[in-house]
C-alpha cells in the first residue's frame, strides 16, 4: 500500500442519495511511496488520469465530479505527465 506523502483537497461534492445527504472529499496526491493497491472488492482497476481523461470517463462514480475534473484543467496533479 502507499503512503501518502502529501495531498491537497481538490473539491468536495455534498448529493442527496435518498436520505441522508452523503458528502465526497476529492485528493490530488503530489507525493507518496510505494505502489496503490484496491482493498476491497468495490472495483477491478485501479490507475491514474489526468483531469481530461477523468472527465470524459463514461462510467464516473458521481456526475458530480465531471465538472469539478473539468475545473482542473492541465493542473499539474502527481507523477508522470499530469496524472491524479
Amino acid at each position: 500500500m502507499p503512503d501518502i506523502v502529501n495531498a491537497v483537497l481538490i473539491g468536495q461534492t455534498t448529493i442527496e442519495v435518498v436520505n441522508p445527504t452523503a458528502s465526497f472529499h476529492l485528493y490530488t496526491v503530489t507525493a507518496w511511496d510505494g505502489q496503490p493497491a484496491i482493498r476491497d472488492r468495490e472495483h477491478t482497476e485501479l490507475r491514474w488520469f489526468t483531469p481530461q481523461e477523468a472527465q470524459a470517463l463514461d462510467d464516473l462514480a458521481l456526475e458530480e465530479y465531471r465538472p469539478l475534473f473539468r475545473s482542473l484543467g492541465g493542473m499539474k496533479t502527481g507523477r508522470g505527465p499530469e496524472r491524479f
